[in-house]
């Protein structure tokens, strides 16, 4: 997974973030697991 091409003889997927690629691809391949969590915040003084 690159931004931009490479001069490499490797297969290469470009894609515009590759930070936010790999987190896109990290979550499907996990199950996506943010899905399944409750979160609950408390704020005060």
């Amino acid at each position: 997974m690159v931004q931009r091409p490479l001069d490499l003889d490797v297969p290469q997927v470009v894609v515009p973030d590759s930070r936010i690629a790999l987190g896109l691809m990290g979550a499907a391949l996990a199950g996506d697991p943010s899905a399944h969590m409750t979160v609950v915040g408390i704020t005060g003084t």
